[in-house]
């Protein structure tokens, strides 16, 4: 990567206290803060498979597709 690019850093707090950090880069904040949000998606799909939910509602308000890919 070039430096002509933005990062979002994330961190997501599981079980027992462990944290899961991350980041996405993008070509300007926004690309970079909507590609964090879908890597949430993916990453709590894959950590909860088919028991993630909220409020008992399975869409959980990140933007993932049936195969984890957005």
């Amino acid at each position: 990567m070039t430096a002509d690019y933005w990062v979002c850093p994330y961190e997501i707090t599981i079980e027992e206290g462990n944290v899961r950090s991350s980041h996405a880069y993008g070509a300007d904040s926004i690309q970079a803060l909507q590609l964090a949000i879908s890597k949430i998606g993916v990453e709590l799909r894959h950590l909860f498979p088919g028991h993630f939910t909220m409020d008992g509602n399975s869409e959980i308000g990140f933007p993932v597709t049936d195969d984890g890919v957005t």
